[in-house]
């Protein structure tokens, strides 16, 4: 009898594996066919990207120099380098140009090193394979983040929304490190869901490794910062000493990230807030949406405002976020829901640390995205339960 209940449950375990995989197939095709057919067709060229392509030329063994006049013969060609207010950043002299671009791309040397691998065989473009390749992974990993919140097909009809939405697409079309970072934030988020529901050490080394790349590609730790505090709180508030336990390990894990983040900003002399600001307010002067002799504090209270009453609208006609909500809400006692709030309520930080409103889609409505899809998830997966339970009662009836 032991040995059919074994065999019962390793058949039914089968199946579920069986499932998952079975599903993950339109999520590959569906990656990859996205990839070849619209992102390697759609190549966006930005100022950030020239930055990033110094860096990536530097790391492929190309003096400075070199690399500032190649990067600029590149970037004049492209529709970008025909735009009058643009066309200052792609000409910058020799003589006066630094070995690497400025204070905020010094941290983030995780994606133009990537690309400084394949310079030697594709040029430039290396720096949009890069982001190709990281939306084809970002697609992947959505999927297993989806699965700790919903049966498989739910969870890979999810993966599809987010992979053919056009704020991803655009991303993935980039030279910057937005694509990667959004690839690993997803990855991390999705270790805290797993491993606050089977702490499996593998979960804890992935989440590791994710923070610990995602700190080298974008300024962005307080992004899985958040989701951990949420996975703590949720667990206290509950009264849950083994999840409690569990959080305090992912706890642990970041807190030595976090004082690497810190030494690292310390060694390359990384941008400080007070100096990413100065640098934002700087760009809103030449962009015109800010006047030369307003005063940065002035600029700032005005920029965080505008910022916050226009994502309000905008997400509010989206219905996404609406419903999102709503859902986190009704699951509140969850404890994957008190994640997804931590990690929500963390991403709100851009708002007030980058209020430039042409960063927003990127830096803020970007990382927020796979929390909204989870948690529509998590809300399609209660109301299917709910119709299971409601369909058995009735046939009891």
């Amino acid at each position: 009898m032991v040995v059919r209940r074994g065999f019962v449950f390793s058949a039914t375990k089968w199946a579920a594996m069986s499932n998952k995989a079975l599903w993950l197939i339109p999520v590959v095709l569906m990656a990859f066919v996205s990839a070849i057919l619209v992102v390697s067709r759609n190549s966006q060229w930005t100022p950030d990207g020239f930055q990033c392509s110094r860096i990536a030329m530097q790391d492929a063994g190309l003096s400075p120099a070199d690399a500032l006049a190649r990067a600029e013969a590149f970037y004049i060609q492209k529709p970008i380098g025909r735009i009058a207010r643009y066309r200052e950043y792609l000409t910058v002299d020799v003589a006066h140009a630094p070995p690497v671009p400025g204070p905020i791309f010094r941290t983030r040397v995780l994606y133009p090193w990537m690309a400084s691998l394949l310079y030697r065989y594709r040029g430039l473009a290396a720096l949009t394979d890069v982001s190709l390749a990281a939306y084809v992974v970002a697609v992947l990993l959505m999927y297993w983040l989806l699965l700790a919140l919903a049966r498989p097909w739910v969870a890979a009809a999810g993966t599809v929304l987010f992979a053919i939405s056009p704020l991803i697409l655009v991303l993935a079309e980039s030279d910057v490190t937005d694509m990667l970072a959004l690839a690993l934030w997803i990855g991390a988020l999705a270790c805290v869901l797993h491993y606050m529901q089977t702490p499996l050490v593998a979960w804890l080394v992935a989440f590791c490794i994710a923070t610990l790349l995602l700190l080298f590609t974008r300024q962005a730790i307080f992004l899985p910062i958040g989701a951990v505090a949420g996975a703590f709180v949720g667990a206290r508030v509950r009264r849950d000493a083994e999840a409690t336990k569990r959080s305090l390990s992912l706890a642990i894990a970041l807190g030595g990230v976090a004082a690497v983040n810190v030494v690292w900003y310390e060694l390359v002399h990384g941008a400080g807030i007070e100096k990413e600001l100065e640098i934002a307010h700087g760009l809103a002067v030449r962009a015109g949406s800010a006047r030369p002799d307003e005063p940065l504090s002035s600029w700032y209270r005005h920029a965080v405002t505008s910022g916050i009453v226009m994502e309000l609208k905008r997400q509010i006609l989206n219905m996404l976020p609406v419903v999102a909500l709503v859902a986190l809400v009704w699951q509140i006692r969850r404890s994957e829901s008190a994640v997804l709030i931590g990690a929500a309520l963390a991403g709100l930080a851009p708002l007030f640390l980058d209020p430039s409103a042409s960063a927003l889609p990127r830096v803020f409505e970007a990382p927020l995205y796979p929390i909204v899809l989870a948690a529509l998830a998590m809300g399609g997966e209660s109301l299917l339960q709910l119709r299971l339970v409601s369909a058995q009662q009735g046939a009891r009836a």
